[in-house]
């Protein structure tokens, strides 16, 4: 009879050689999920200013025009007293005329500003006929050199405006930008163009030119609040949600979206600073999902 212990040898030596497969994949299996995530982008929500703009363009106008005319054409102009550009009191002289073939003597005609402002035009010439044309005025005055951009918006627009609101405004030929506040918002809508016309008031008007065109942005609303990349938000109609990454993991997050400022979106509930969010939503990922975060570098808006 032949010893059974060989036997035994080979059976211990096949097992451990079965077992050692099974450690591998297992081993593989363990390691697997980190293998497999993902590596996402990700950034800190963090406090902001945000503000709520509205654009509008128009042309420079007079807050308020005086103007100054003869009541007596056909009479000669012998002096100019001030001119274009010229700022002017109430009661200021501007010019004196008089009659072709008045007698020695006779007192000349003075004209006088109506009101103090700035004079804008101004048609009057030493030894010309005043006035030029019929009906024209000799000076127009700017009422206390007070400008407004006068602009149309969608009736929609208009609805958001109120008087008060602060705007910044450009100027041709102008650098940087010039400040200015809403001064009146016309309660009627032009029936054929569905818009609205708007007055901003010009703080300083040293550089404006009545006729230019100008544009400018009008601040809605401006507040403090938790921001994050507008990239990271995914929109779905009304409803908004963010990728927020967790302890390497993913929580898809609804949020409330309030104001889109340059890069940034600012987020009214749903979302505490310092969360970490995934900057670009992406559709492949979902609820639980493994992801390796890697931080983004870009700052908040303001």
């Amino acid at each position: 009879m032949k010893p059974l212990v060989p036997v035994r040898m080979i059976a211990a030596g096949a097992a451990l050689l079965a077992a050692a497969p099974s450690a591998a994949i297992a081993d593989a299996a363990a390691q697997a999920p980190a293998q497999q995530a993902a590596q996402v982008t990700v950034a800190r929500a963090r406090n902001a200013c945000f503000s709520s703009t509205i654009r509008v363009t128009g042309f420079l106008v007079p807050r308020d025009e005086a103007v100054v005319t003869l009541d007596a054409p056909g009479l000669r102009v012998i002096e100019v007293l001030a001119g274009e550009g010229d700022k002017v009191t109430a009661g200021q002289a501007l010019v004196r005329l008089t009659a072709d073939g008045a007698p020695a003597g006779r007192s000349p005609t003075t004209l006088k500003a109506p009101a103090a402002g700035v004079i804008t035009r101004s048609s009057a010439a030493v030894g010309a006929t005043a006035p030029a044309a019929p009906g024209e005025p000799l000076f127009r005055i700017i009422q206390d050199g007070a400008v407004d951009l006068e602009a149309d918006v969608p009736e929609q627009t208009l609805a958001r405006l109120a008087v008060g609101m602060p705007a910044e405004l450009k100027l041709p030929g102008v650098e940087g930008a010039v400040l200015g506040r809403v001064r009146l918002v016309n309660q009627e809508v032009d029936k054929a163009s569905r818009t609205g016309r708007v007055r901003i008031a010009l703080e300083d008007v040293s550089r404006a030119h009545i006729g230019a065109f100008a544009s400018g942005q009008v601040e809605l609303a401006r507040r403090e609040g938790v921001g994050v990349p507008a990239t990271a938000l995914e929109r779905d109609g009304d409803a908004a949600r963010l990728d927020v990454v967790r302890d390497g993991k993913v929580e898809v997050r609804q949020v409330k979206a309030g104001v889109i400022d340059g890069a940034w979106v600012e987020i009214q509930a749903g979302l505490t600073e310092g969360e970490s969010v995934v900057t670009r939503a992406a559709a492949f990922l979902r609820g639980g999902d493994r992801v390796r975060p890697t931080p983004e570098t870009t700052a908040a808006n303001g």
